[in-house]
């Protein structure tokens, strides 16, 4: 690229590089809107068995204050844990799970994505960790998706992609992150069990945001 055209696009990016600043470091304290205190209590057959607390300094870390943490039982006894994070002005409430996961004492064996069915939605790519508790000495699953109520998505990058025009202009942009976890027993059906629960719980809680969101049209 040479001459003019090069000229062009300098003058492009000079004039576009104040409002990427902007929006780099722009954070607006999220406004609860109780979308994930309104998660269900059941989906399939599991059933909510215990919340924890989300502690100011989380709260403060993730821009917002729409999020739950819970615990799931399913019929069998499993206990599955569940983050859901919702977010409207401040799209970076949601980042990668594994910045957490490695803030919790674990070390990332295995991130990529894997594909699950979701019913009606059907197969959805959808985000997928293997990390290793060091103080537990165990493995950890971790299945995530990012939703908008239009789209779903294992891909922080795609994720972010859908959020970044509408941040550019201010306009809110609704969305959330479902994280869904558990514990991997160590015999040879550990991970496809836990693999096979956790997208259970996943597909279950994701229609459920997706109706939270498309109730406030």
């Amino acid at each position: 690229m040479t001459g003019p055209a090069l000229l062009r696009s300098a003058g492009v990016l000079w004039l576009l590089a104040p409002m990427l600043l902007v929006l780099s470091v722009y954070r607006p304290q999220g406004v609860s809107r109780g979308r994930a205190a309104a998660l269900p209590e059941a989906a399939g057959a599991y059933r909510l068995a215990e919340r924890y607390t989300l502690t100011p300094r989380h709260l403060q870390l993730l821009g917002t204050e729409d999020a739950t943490w819970r615990a799931y039982r399913g019929a069998d006894g499993a206990v599955l844990y569940m983050v859901a994070v919702f977010h409207e002005q401040n799209w970076k409430s949601l980042h990668p799970p594994r910045i957490c996961l490695e803030g919790s004492d674990m070390t990332i064996v295995e991130d990529g994505r894997t594909t699950i069915d979701m019913g009606a939605a059907g197969a959805v790519s959808v985000g997928r960790i293997v990390a290793r508790s060091r103080s537990e000495d165990r493995e950890y699953l971790s299945l995530y998706v990012y939703g908008s109520g239009t789209m779903r998505t294992g891909s922080y990058a795609r994720f972010v992609l859908d959020q970044v025009p509408a941040a550019l202009l201010r306009q809110p942009q609704r969305g959330f992150l479902l994280r869904v976890e558990s514990w991997i027993d160590a015999d040879a059906a550990g991970v496809a069990a836990a693999e096979e629960q956790c997208a259970v719980l996943l597909s279950g809680l994701t229609d459920a945001a997706e109706a939270i969101l498309a109730g406030e049209h």
